[in-house]
């Protein structure tokens, strides 16, 4: 019986790198022609205008009916947060007003970072505290609350 030739082997390896050749070129060539697309991707979005986020803000918790507004800073060491508290009726819905300051804020190019909802011990009170950054950095914090009993 003869010997198998080792030729069929040596044209696999061949076609295999050649097939390997022609993928990473291919690839290289996208990665060339959208390469505009992927930086762009890859890149965080720009910030919004902060004076514009909280004019929206501004704006959200004036079209809101409610019982007491009060505005106060919190001193963060190298800069003082605005920390706004709105006190809703007992008839308003929390959720509602929650979607009227986030929808203004998105609108504005800011976003809202956290979103924390609570009751107190006695659960007298319930509470939505927000959390406003303009896409890099905390700006403001509104707290929504309403009187459950």
């Amino acid at each position: 019986m003869p010997r198998r030739k080792k030729s069929a082997g040596k044209h696999r390896k061949a076609i295999g790198a050649l097939f390997a050749f022609i993928v990473i070129v291919c690839i290289a060539a996208a990665g060339y022609l959208f390469k505009d697309q992927i930086v762009e991707f890859l890149s965080p979005p720009p910030r919004a205008d902060i004076t514009l986020v909280h004019a929206a803000v501004d704006s959200a918790c004036a079209s809101l009916e409610t019982r007491k507004i009060s505005s106060s800073t919190v001193d963060l060491g190298d800069r003082e947060l605005p920390r706004d508290r709105l006190e809703l009726p007992r008839t308003s819905s929390l959720l509602r007003a929650n979607l009227i300051v986030t929808r203004a804020v998105e609108r504005a190019g800011g976003s809202i970072s956290y979103g924390i909802e609570s009751v107190d011990e006695k659960r007298r009170w319930q509470t939505v505290t927000l959390g406003v950054t303009d896409g890099d950095s905390l700006i403001r914090e509104v707290r929504l609350e309403k009187r459950l009993r």
